[in-house]
């Protein structure tokens, strides 16, 4: 396992003893190297759920939103 799944599952070991029921982050659309971490932990893409940056003048980017649920049954589901 690389240092950052060991600093991520660090993380979310501690966040699982909070009162945290799911954590939701942003990720620019393009960069599939984030994005395909995430889904590898357990993040799952949630559709329709997206927003335009602009950046100086004309650039744009697209975030999508991804969201992974820590406790219930749904959590469990979607491991």
């Amino acid at each position: 396992m690389g240092y950052g799944k060991q600093l991520y599952r660090a993380t979310e070991t501690r966040i699982r003893q909070s009162l945290v029921e799911n954590l939701v982050l942003w990720v620019f659309e393009k960069n599939t190297r984030a994005r395909s971490f995430y889904e590898a932990v357990g993040y799952r893409l949630e559709s329709g759920k997206q927003k335009e940056m602009r950046f100086a003048g004309t650039t744009t980017a697209i975030e999508v939103r991804y969201r992974k649920l820590l406790k219930g049954e749904t959590a469990l589901a979607m491991r």
